[in-house]
């Protein structure tokens, strides 16, 4: 606008203005295009991955929940059927969690722990690193008779938030360039 009122062209005015800077040694104007770049670009780069992880690890949680909560019923009626002799049915126990009825392969590793920390009964697979674990505990009675501990690997979850990341990176990256190297003009 300051160019159009003095009658000369925007690119005219900014050469003119950086020589004037440029001689006295000190900036006169302070250009916000880099803040503004970088207050939109930043946001779409962060946002995203952060978000997208977020929502994954309620996704996983949930279905790490459900999956206790199923497992979890199963081992308080047997619990309830033999409440005296269950610490010692190790094969049955086992059995209650074995996940080969389900459509999927089983992802997570189970393992019944009884009130003084000893395993009773485990259902292992191989979790890659990094894991973590979901205690869930069983109540019967109004008291906790065992844990059912999941562990389920982090892996898949990191791996594609990478590529949400790089994503992520890729857009921020060519809203930065596009605000830089277009003009902005109202």
């Amino acid at each position: 606008r300051a160019a159009a009122q003095l009658g000369v062209s925007q690119s005219a005015l900014s050469h003119t203005i950086r020589a004037f800077e440029a001689k006295l040694g000190v900036r006169l104007l302070t250009r916000t295009t880099i803040i503004l770049t970088w207050t939109l670009s930043a946001p779409v780069a962060l946002i995203l991955p952060i978000g997208y992880f977020l929502m994954a690890y309620q996704n996983q949680n949930g279905k790490l929940v459900s999956l206790a909560e199923i497992h979890g019923n199963m081992l308080r009626r047997f619990i309830v059927s033999k409440p005296d002799i269950w610490r010692y049915q190790e094969p049955r126990v086992r059995e209650l969690l074995d996940p080969s009825g389900r459509e999927t392969a089983p992802k997570e590793t189970m393992r019944v722990i009884d009130p003084e920390g000893r395993v009773v009964g485990e259902w292992k697979t191989n979790i890659p690193w990094p894991a973590r674990t979901l205690q869930h505990p069983i109540r019967v009675n109004g008291q906790t008779a065992a844990f059912l501990e999941i562990d389920a690997s982090l892996q898949p979850l990191l791996m594609a938030t990478s590529l949400v990341g790089l994503l992520g990176l890729l857009l921020g990256g060519g809203l930065f360039a596009a605000l830089r190297l277009l003009p902005l003009r109202t």
